[in-house]
């Protein structure tokens, strides 16, 4: 029993530092993506937003469903 209390002591001491390291990268994850949409859309690469939003089929099923007229008004800025 000692043994297996001594090696399991062991393997949690090795994963501290890979722990806190996931810990560090999720923890900027989180602050990039916890943010209001819209900024969230300014800050990524503009080329990319557009040709995401590009789309035969986007702008009747954003703006039909869209209720933030700021975003709308981003949005139709970019098309």
């Amino acid at each position: 029993m000692l043994f297996t209390l001594q090696s399991h002591c062991k393997c949690l001491r090795q994963r501290v530092e890979p722990e806190q390291r996931n810990k560090k990268i999720l923890d900027g994850v989180r602050a990039a993506t916890f943010k209001p949409l819209i900024e969230c859309l300014k800050s990524i690469d503009q080329d990319l937003l557009k040709g995401a939003i590009a789309g035969e089929k986007f702008s009747e099923l954003f703006f039909a469903s869209c209720k933030d007229e700021e975003l709308a008004a981003y949005i139709k800025s970019l098309l």
